[in-house]
């Protein structure tokens, strides 16, 4: 099993922003929860690591990265980056005892979990181009079947993009009045909650443009481009005929 050494800026992107919104993530955790005087059953809580816990970004990064980078099948770069995701993640969520599994850090991990495996599905899944060179193939079915691949990555991020337009309705009224008012009873405590809950949110959804529907639409485009090979071979080949 060799290391990647060449093209790893999308392991780069993806480590990062997951690295980053988990750091953030307990940054909020630790900055909220210790203003939280009306919060219940805990009230305020100041957790041991304190903000040390930020330390999570860079381990993260590293194991999400180097997981990904090794010359190996698909599915085990994806098995090797969320597992130092979920290994070091459920390790960080002893630090904010006595609410164990912490609601916030434990949600987010698991969001981030869920949407970085897509992401690289997405990215590591090829798109099929070996029937170009089938003899035995017409010209015409290998269009259709270039077009019915461009189809499906279209429809991937179609749905990808819907779906969590209609999780963001849903969330936003989630995180925005009901989980404040579930955690504090205090007005601006309330409004506390509410903000940073949204700040994580917005990070989120950054993640998932530039994540999963940046690559759904990468995944499209070569898909396009395949199409676009078939049929200068097809142009090509009617000129050979004329001439």
């Amino acid at each position: 099993m060799k290391m990647k050494v060449k093209d790893t800026w999308f392991e780069f992107k993806m480590a990062s922003f997951v690295s980053v919104g988990m750091g953030l993530t307990a940054w909020v955790t630790t900055y909220v929860d210790a203003r939280l005087t009306t919060c219940l059953p805990y009230h305020a809580r100041e957790y041991p690591m304190g903000y040390w816990i930020l330390f999570i970004i860079p381990i993260i990064f590293v194991a999400m990265y180097l997981g990904s980078v090794w010359d190996v099948s698909w599915y085990k770069k994806i098995m090797l980056a969320e597992m130092g995701l979920v290994i070091v993640g459920v390790i960080s969520l002893f630090n904010f005892i006595p609410g164990f599994p912490h609601g916030n850090m434990s949600t987010w991990l698991v969001l981030y979990c869920i949407a970085s495996t897509i992401a690289y599905w997405i990215h590591y899944t090829p798109v099929r181009s070996d029937y170009t060179s089938w003899p035995d193939i017409v010209d015409d079915a290998k269009i259709e079947r270039a077009k019915e691949s461009i189809n499906l990555w279209r429809i991937i991020g179609i749905t990808i993009g819907a779906g969590y337009l209609g999780i963001i309705l849903q969330w936003s009224h989630l995180l925005g009045i009901e989980a404040p008012n579930n955690i504090a009873s205090d007005v601006n405590e309330k409004s506390l909650v509410g903000i940073f809950l949204s700040i994580q949110l917005v990070f989120f959804s950054i993640f998932i443009i530039f994540g999963l529907l940046y690559e759904s639409y990468k995944k499209t485009e070569d898909a396009a481009n395949v199409l676009l090979s078939i049929k200068k071979d097809k142009t090509h080949k009617a000129q050979e005929t004329e001439e």
